[in-house]
């Protein structure tokens, strides 16, 4: 996060936070804590991450939309596509992501949850893998290298 903002690149900026970032820290904290708050009986918290998570899904489909948009657009064959670019900065930005849910995952154990509630298994692979279909859905690469 620390590195986002001293991006200055406006377009790197966008791809940065609302590609890659953005999306695994709300699937963590918006979609996990609130499916946690309820098998924890916390109905309030639960409804509230889950309003919260409905904004950002809206987000997510808005930026999707731009995405598309700027893919559409084909630049001259002496430079990168628009496509290629945004693919390049969410290479560049895709390997740290999921080591912040990693540092975060201890937050979510311990947590017994309710009898027959889902565990919280696996919790940093289920994440890549959303993110994984977020990046997908624009026709983008996850963790290119």
């Amino acid at each position: 996060m620390e590195r986002l903002l001293v991006t200055y690149d406006w377009g790197e900026a966008f791809v940065a936070l609302n590609l890659v970032l953005k999306p695994v820290i709300d699937e963590l904290f918006l979609k996990q804590a609130s499916d946690l708050a309820l098998t924890e009986d916390d109905h309030l918290l639960g409804q509230i991450f889950y309003s919260l998570n409905e904004d950002c899904q809206r987000r997510r489909q808005w930026s999707q939309a731009l995405v598309h948009t700027a893919t559409q657009d084909t630049a001259t064959q002496d430079t990168a596509t628009n496509s290629e670019v945004i693919q390049a900065w969410s290479d560049k930005w895709y390997p740290g992501a999921l080591p912040a849910v990693d540092a975060l995952v201890p937050l979510f154990k311990g947590s017994g949850g309710a009898a027959g509630s889902r565990p919280l298994l696996n919790l940093t692979s289920r994440i890549g893998d959303f993110c994984a279909d977020c990046l997908r859905a624009m026709q983008l690469q996850p963790g290119n290298n």
